[in-house]
């Protein structure tokens, strides 16, 4: 079984529910006090806190009885949650269920997505920019308005060039393209000078 939507209700609902089972009554405001840690809301009053993690725990194992209600097969349960500390009460209502927390494994692969994903989209600003410097070098005129010509050399704006990548920071813009060995490299091969707010195309005598 793969759970991968959790059960949940309103904090509204989940203090009703508790003070009408209770049969408790609340001091103050600080009794139905919410706080949030690691995109997780959790009560700072303790006995609701509790009573939520039961009533989702409880959700969690009428699952498990769905696919195997007399509980006597083997079943491979696997939750996607915040709310771990419902998992273990869950697992505490079954015999012989061995837990397992695979919460760094699966932070791993997400990171190594994002970082996958952000070399990715680093690789294509460089190739965008070296189309765009080369329509320059080559007098097409897609691209002319961000340019102005001094001395017979084409100056190109490094804002100019970073607004067309959709890159928002200048410094997010050295680390991402102009400090790459690829794009130094082009430059080079172009007699292309990084100068100051400039990219300067020499040309070539």
């Amino acid at each position: 079984m793969l759970i991968v939507d959790t059960f949940n209700i309103s904090e509204k609902d989940y203090i009703l529910e508790y003070l009408y089972y209770s049969n408790e009554t609340l001091k103050d405001d600080e009794d139905i006090k919410v706080l949030t840690k690691d995109s997780h809301r959790y009560f700072t009053n303790k006995e609701i806190e509790e009573y939520k993690n039961r009533r989702i725990a409880n959700e969690f194992y009428q699952a498990f009885k769905r696919i195997n209600r007399k509980l006597n097969y083997t079943s491979r349960i696997v939750i996607i949650t915040i709310h771990t500390e419902a998992v273990m009460l869950a697992c505490d209502m079954l015999k012989n269920c061995e837990y397992k927390d695979i919460t760094d494994k699966y932070k791993e692969m997400l990171d190594y997505k994002e970082e996958h994903k952000q070399s990715t989209k680093n690789s294509d600003r460089i190739i965008k920019a070296k189309e765009i410097l080369s329509d320059i070098i080559n007098n097409n005129f897609q691209y002319k308005d961000i340019v102005r010509i001094e001395n017979n050399n084409k100056i190109i704006p490094k804002q100019r060039l970073r607004n067309l990548l959709g890159i928002e920071s200048a410094p997010n813009f050295r680390r991402d393209v102009l400090s790459k060995k690829d794009f130094k490299n082009f430059l080079d091969e172009n007699s292309i000078e990084n100068k100051g707010q400039n990219l300067i195309i020499h040309t070539k005598t």
